[in-house]
This record gives C-alpha cells, sequence and structure tokens, in this order.
C-alpha cells in the first residue's frame, strides 16, 4: 500500500518542547492547566467542561481552519489512541468505590466526543469520524483520510490527533513514551510524491522479504511525534516501526 497526499496549516501542541509563546522554557512531557490554550471562542460555560485532552484536540483543531470562509465546513478525522483516558478512569474509579459517575462526564468521556464537541461548537454539519486502532493509530486514521477523499471526491480534509500521558494506574502497560500533544492539519491528495508525502505500509504477513524490526518498547516516541520530528528535519526518508508493522515515509 502507498499513498501520496500533502498538508497545509499544521498546528500542534507537544508537552516535552513547550511553545515558547506558554511561557515555559523547561521540558516536561505533561501540560500544566495554566499552560494549555485559554479557547476564547468557546462560550464560559461549555469551557469549564473540558478536560485537557478536549482543549488541546480542539484549540489545534480550531486554530488549522480558522482562516477558512465563515462559511465553509470541512469533513475531519480525529484520532487518539487512547482518548480522554484520564476521564474514563475516573468514571471507573467512581463505578468501583459505588459511586454514581457524573452524567455529563460519562457523555464527555466516549471515543468520539471531541469530533462531536468541534462539530457542534463549529457549525460543522460535515462527516466526521474518529478512530482509534492501538499503537498504529495515527498512520490509520491517515489512511482513513486518505479513504475518505478518494471515495468521496473532496479537495480536503481535517485532520486532528491527540494523545496525552497515561493516568498513573495504566503506567506499567506502557509501550511508548508519554507525552501529551495535539496535532492538527489539512490534508489533501497529492499526484506528485516528490512534492508531497508518501506512506508505505509494509507487513511481514503479506511481504516476507521485509525484515521488521522489533521497537524499542516504552522507549520509543508514539507515532505522530515521530511524523512531527520528521516534517520538521531535513530527513528524506524514514522508517516507524511498530510491533509487526513498518511505515515508510518519504518527501
Amino acid at each position: 500500500m502507498e499513498i501520496c497526499f500533502s498538508i497545509e496549516n499544521l498546528v500542534y501542541l507537544r508537552a516535552d518542547k513547550l511553545n515558547q509563546e506558554q511561557g515555559c522554557g523547561t521540558d516536561t512531557t505533561q501540560f500544566d492547566k495554566n499552560t494549555l490554550p485559554k479557547l476564547d471562542w468557546v462560550a464560559p460555560m461549555q469551557r469549564r467542561r473540558l478536560s485537557s485532552f478536549a482543549k488541546m484536540a480542539l484549540f489545534c483543531a480550531h486554530k488549522s481552519v480558522m482562516d477558512e470562509d465563515a462559511n465553509k465546513t470541512l469533513d475531519t478525522i480525529f484520532s487518539s489512541r487512547h482518548g480522554d483516558l484520564h476521564k474514563t478512569s475516573a468514571i471507573l474509579d467512581d463505578i468501583a468505590n459505588e459511586l454514581s459517575p457524573s452524567p455529563t462526564a460519562f457523555s464527555l468521556s466516549v471515543h468520539n466526543a471531541v469530533a462531536g464537541l468541534f462539530t457542534i461548537l463549529t457549525n460543522n454539519t460535515n462527516a466526521s469520524s474518529t478512530i482509534s486502532a492501538g499503537s498504529n493509530s495515527f498512520f490509520m486514521a491517515i489512511v482513513d483520510a486518505y479513504a475518505r477523499l478518494k471515495a468521496n471526491n473532496i479537495n480536503e480534509i481535517l485532520f486532528v490527533h491527540c494523545d496525552q500521558v497515561l493516568p498513573e494506574v495504566y503506567t506499567d502497560y506502557a509501550d511508548e513514551l508519554q507525552i501529551d500533544h495535539a496535532i492538527a492539519f489539512k490534508m489533501r491528495l497529492s499526484q506528485h510524491c516528490d512534492a508531497s508525502i508518501k506512506l508505505e505500509k509494509l507487513t511481514g504477513k503479506f511481504n516476507e522479504s521485509v525484515a521488521l524490526p522489533e521497537p524499542d518498547n516504552g522507549n520509543s516516541l508514539p507515532q505522530s511525534l515521530q511524523f512531527l520530528n520528521w516534517l520538521e528535519a531535513e530527513q528524506g526518508e524514514l522508517e516507524i516501526h511498530t510491533h509487526k508493522t513498518t511505515w515508510k515515509l518519504s518527501k
């Protein structure tokens, strides 16, 4: 499988390299609530209900399209490996302690909650989907976005990915570095891979000639941050290994 695409209006937040605009010069893996974007475009009552996860994703999604015409809307793809797991973990903790979970917290904990919030807050009635595919969530969402662009004959789609450091109760199961981050960009099809991005998926099951090294479990960056580092570097090619899958990027 090989796909070619280009991206525009890249926006990101990552806690390991805090933006200078946030006024913090030290590296960290988690955002402090005081350093998160304020989301002034969201009504105060709604804003108070948003988790850190939601604020990160909504900030990047909105900033990536805020230069669009007021009446223009886009199809959207939201991606997250774990979703708003801090909120879900708190609900499970309440249930374990025989407490009644908050209905509001529950409604905002489902995996597509942020995608729904974005469409409501921006009056975007276009199609939206939310992807989770384990450690391959980021690239499988790109594949889904590419399929949507091809099948629906649309010019561009808004792509959003967000993940946070796992709650403490789940840290023993982490198989990659844990860093708060969110990424958004507009994705377009491209016929000329020499001027855009080419993504190939290589699997040992279907291509026995490809030697797939095991990922450096627990010590490797998530796909999304490896992709972002590659975009910002002058590196032509990059192979990202995830369990029994290798993704090859070139530009």
